[in-house]
């Protein structure tokens, strides 16, 4: 008698284990929609706002495991990008500010091709959320960018743990 105690014992424990280890398994989802490219026309050889301006980032119906929260990064698309008249200009020279944050804390920041550049995290345990962004494409002297300029954009959007 006292050895199928410890036989139901032992295979409840398994039972348990196997339940614990499937739940660590669980997927992480989220819905954003964000912008995938940014275009610039200019007139002059002044500071130039892109569009759309703002470019509005949301995401909702978040799930991830306890301890994480959603990081957004981004980055060009490539090292430059060439205007209407053939003048090529680094990404670099490609700037943003954000506003009306909800969810998390957003930082302004300037782009790069090399490797992504965070723009928000999300707080913990946020299910729904957003930002603002306002892009800038800096003047280049003596350099005429009339006409439209688009830059594309790769985006990074991870579960991490803070």
């Amino acid at each position: 008698m006292a050895r199928r105690v410890t036989v139901r014992r032992a295979l409840m424990a398994m039972l348990f284990l196997v339940g614990t280890a499937s739940a660590a398994v669980a997927q992480e989802s989220v819905r954003i929609t964000l912008p995938t490219a940014i275009t610039f026309t200019a007139s002059t050889n002044g500071t130039v706002t892109g569009s759309p301006s703002p470019s509005t980032i949301t995401f909702d119906n978040t799930v991830l495991l306890i301890g994480r929260v959603l990081r957004i990064s981004v980055k060009a698309d490539s090292a430059s990008f060439t205007g209407p008249d053939g003048a090529s200009f680094p990404s670099s020279l490609v700037s943003w500010t954000v506003s009306n944050v909800s969810g998390g804390s957003a930082s302004p920041g300037t782009l790069s091709a090399s490797g992504y550049t965070q723009m928000f995290q999300s707080h913990n345990l946020t299910l729904s959320g957003g930002f603002d962004i306002d892009w800038t494409l800096a003047s280049v002297a003596g350099v005429s960018r009339a006409g439209t300029h688009t830059v594309t954009l790769r985006w990074s959007i991870e579960a991490v743990y803070p």
